[in-house]
């Protein structure tokens, strides 16, 4: 709610002569998962910026209890297991790949030789 507007009265996409109303568009634009043209034709004119970071806040918010209900619910074993299959499946595929880089400058046979 303390976010810095400008003195224009009037909610618009303009980074620069309102960055601050510019900012709080781009980040309600982000959580809806909106293009910002959209986020700002919902609130273009409003003049209360106060009604305005309020709702910004109050989506903010709700972002936030659910990111972090989300991320109570996560498995740390299976994040772990992920990491080390995913690792294995790297190594396998490294390897691949230097071996035929050293076959290519003559470190290795090449295959059929």
């Amino acid at each position: 709610m303390s976010a810095t507007t400008d003195d224009k009265a009037n909610v618009n996409y303009d980074p620069k002569n309102q960055p601050g109303v510019s900012n709080l568009l781009q980040i309600l634009s982000l959580l809806r998962n909106q293009p910002i043209n959209e986020t700002e034709n919902e609130f273009k004119g409003m003049d209360r910026y106060g009604d305005f970071k309020k709702i910004v806040a109050d989506e903010v918010a709700t972002f936030l209890t659910n990111f972090q209900s989300r991320l109570s619910s996560v498995d740390d074993e299976a994040i772990i297991a992920k990491l080390e299959a995913s690792e294995i499946a790297m190594n396998i595929q490294a390897n691949k790949t230097l071996y035929t880089v050293q076959q290519a400058v003559g470190l290795r046979p090449k295959a059929g030789n």
